[in-house]
């Protein structure tokens, strides 16, 4: 069998065929729960049309010389960052004295008043105005500039305990909130206790994004926003920032749980994957399905196009 043939098989496809007991090549060198989660993901994939055990191994092999990062984040890490009040009834980021989002009106002026500027988008349909463009409707992106003076009324606030509603979310990096009155909350505030607050995997932005294995629900680690949308593609085996981070996870000793399971999206990609392996082997099964792309079970497993 090919590397790229796809595998049209029926329905009934065990777990044996989907992960054989003698494995070689590329994917032998990977610790079996990474083995798992690329099986998983490959299964069937778009841009591949579906890939069986040896097609992935040969994907592996293929991208093992690629780093997975074609550039090393910048330091952006600030050894002093916190939140202020501001007299606009929203917290507001800071960098030492000040905030991120704003600037002063006059230069030399003492006082706390800051130029405040922030974009505000929508979009513009037939039907109406939208937050968030509609799916499948012709609409038209509006932007407007708004600028206001913002005083500084109480500073020095912890960033990561101020709730998301009440952020000035313009042109800031904003850590995780690690409130005790939420799950999500205290599981950030752990995770920050054990490993500190930036990103586990790069070490350079503030984390925001509790990772956890969507096959066994464990908690991994806090990532920052860019590491946790590309750290599921890394097939290397050691060697780069996120194969350590995924071999060792820095939370594996906390032995946390994800308090959301059943929030994962089952979408329609999930339901053929499903089908294509005959068993679906996350956590909770997914129970959570996108707004743009409703659940079909296929009734026979997909047969991809012959790569010819």
């Amino acid at each position: 069998m090919s590397g790229r043939q796809a595998v049209a098989a029926g329905a009934d496809q065990s777990e044996a065929a989907w992960r054989p007991a003698t494995v070689a090549g590329g994917l032998v060198d990977l610790p079996e729960h990474r083995r798992d989660a690329l099986l998983w993901h490959f299964a069937y994939e778009r841009m591949y049309c579906g890939l069986d055990y040896d097609a992935v191994d040969e994907l592996v092999r293929e991208q093992s010389p690629v780093p997975c990062l074609s550039q090393a984040p910048g330091p952006e890490r600030e050894k002093n960052i916190t939140a202020a009040l501001g007299s606009d009834g929203r917290y507001h980021l800071c960098h030492g004295p000040v905030p991120v989002c704003g600037s002063r009106p006059c230069r030399g002026n003492g006082s706390g008043v800051y130029r405040h500027q922030e974009e505000v988008r929508w979009w513009l349909s037939a039907a109406g105005y939208h937050i968030s463009i509609p799916p499948g409707a012709a609409a038209v992106r509006q932007v407007r500039v708004v600028r206001w003076l913002v005083e500084l009324v109480e500073v020095g606030i912890d960033p990561a305990l101020v709730r998301g509603r009440q952020r000035c979310r313009e042109r800031a990096d904003w850590p995780g909130y690690q409130g005790p009155d939420t799950p999500l909350g205290r599981v950030r505030a752990a995770l920050v206790a054990a490993a500190g607050p930036w990103c586990h995997a790069c070490d350079c932005r503030v984390g925001t994004s509790i990772d956890h294995d969507h096959l066994t629900n464990q908690v991994r680690g806090l990532l920052c926003l860019p590491c946790n949308n590309q750290i599921e593609h890394c097939m290397h085996a050691a060697g780069c920032r996120f194969a350590d981070y995924l071999n060792d996870p820095p939370a594996r000793q906390l032995g946390l749980a994800y308090p959301h399971p059943d929030r994962i999206r089952h979408t329609t990609l999930d339901a053929l994957r499903v089908a294509y392996l005959g068993f679906d082997p996350r956590h909770g099964q997914g129970r959570r399905r996108s707004r743009h792309e409703p659940f079909r079970v296929a009734e026979h497993p997909p047969t991809p196009p012959n790569p010819a």
